[in-house]
């Protein structure tokens, strides 16, 4: 079973357009809404799902990307060839208090995130995300024909991928000598099948 609070996965692609095609056409998973966040250098579309969603995210100004933490995140995961890269559960204030945190914005949606530079080229670990009471989730009112099912992160120095099954995990920017990695997710459609996204797909979202 999942854990309670996961928000969302950040998918990282190398083309948008791309990527909207094969999720609509290949998977039956439309993409809607997105745009460019702002000094951050990337841009993205949102596949919703039922409680969550997938960012479909890519950069778009490699500059601001490389000098702002969410950017570097994608792009990172652009260079490394890794699709999954990363993913958010919401937390409180008080669970952050003493965080550093990042104000993430473009049109129509505002939110905080904290430790994100903890999951660069990673995403073993969380990074937590703080979004106001008020703004809609992402994708709301859009259909969703899928639900998140699993998640599986890959431990440094372990041998074979986990299930995650608590989002009761260090978020920050601890130094590591080895980073383990969010290796794959998959969801179940509304007719039963299973989608496992993971860097096999790659080559169908590209150019």
């Amino acid at each position: 079973m999942l854990p309670v609070g996961i928000d969302h996965i950040v998918i990282a692609v190398p083309n948008l357009a791309a990527a909207e095609e094969s999720f609509r056409t290949l998977w039956g998973l439309g993409a809607v809404g997105g745009g460019r966040h702002e000094g951050a250098g990337t841009e993205n579309l949102i596949v919703a799902l039922d409680g969550s969603y997938l960012e479909l995210v890519t950069v778009v100004d490699p500059a601001q990307a490389s000098a702002n933490p969410f950017g570097r995140l994608v792009s990172v995961a652009l260079e490394r060839q890794i699709v999954c890269a990363g993913w958010a559960v919401s937390v409180t204030a008080a669970s952050v208090r003493g965080m550093v945190g990042q104000h993430l914005s473009r049109d129509g949606v505002a939110v905080d995130l904290y430790g994100v530079d903890g999951a660069v080229g990673g995403g073993d670990r969380p990074f937590g995300l703080i979004r106001p009471a008020d703004q809609a989730f992402p994708g709301a009112g859009s259909e969703s024909a899928a639900r998140l099912v699993d998640l599986h992160v890959l431990r440094p120095g372990g041998t074979a991928p986990e299930s995650i099954t608590s989002a009761d995990t260090v978020l920050g920017a601890a130094e590591r000598t080895q980073l383990g990695r969010l290796a794959s997710i998959a969801v179940q459609r509304s007719d039963g099948t299973r989608l496992t996204i993971d860097d096999s797909i790659r080559e169908l979202v590209a150019p």
